[in-house]
């Protein structure tokens, strides 16, 4: 008798264990499926997300140079003066960003202005104005720098390498 309830007990352990067995095994597949799932469903968001921040910098771009000809200039310069320009969408900042810089020549001095701002809004974020003439000697001279993260908050910069840092973070993030 007792070797007959050992018998029924291990055969209702064997069962316990392949139903078990079986359980784990479906619960595994069906995690498999779902893991597949959410991997295709994740590249499918990068797939967007890249797109859209593609259409953000196509945008930026046809922004930057539709403020660069609103300003009055044009991609060819011209006379005593040229513009360049660049522009740069910032994910970090969801911004539009674009530097302007002019250089002016007249009666012997070369003035070059640098501007950073946000091409939708016009804000300005940084301006600086150099100035190289025969009567400053050979290297430019900083007449005006200033950096202005926040439009409560202004700064002044004391060298054109501390304004570059200060753009680069806008420009480049």
């Amino acid at each position: 008798m007792v070797w007959g309830s050992l018998k029924v007990a291990l055969v209702g352990a064997s069962a316990v264990a392949l139903i078990s067995t079986v359980a784990l095994v479906f619960v595994l597949s069906s995690n498999r499926g779902l893991a597949k799932r959410v991997e295709r469903l994740e590249e499918q968001v990068k797939s967007e997300q890249s797109k859209a921040v593609t259409s953000l910098r196509e945008k930026c771009a046809s922004q930057a140079h539709l403020r660069f000809v609103q300003l009055g200039y044009n991609d060819q310069g011209g006379g005593s003066s040229f513009a360049i320009y660049s522009n740069h969408y910032s994910q970090a900042f969801s911004r539009c960003f674009m530097t302007l810089q002019t250089t002016t020549f007249l009666a012997g001095s070369m003035t070059e202005e640098h501007f950073l701002f946000d091409a939708y809004e016009q804000r300005t974020y940084a301006e600086a104005t150099q100035l190289t003439s025969k009567d400053v000697g050979p290297f430019p001279r900083l007449m005006v720098c200033r950096l202005v993260p926040s439009s409560t908050t202004e700064r002044h910069c004391a060298t054109m390498a501390e304004y570059d840092r200060f753009v680069a973070n806008y420009m480049e993030h």
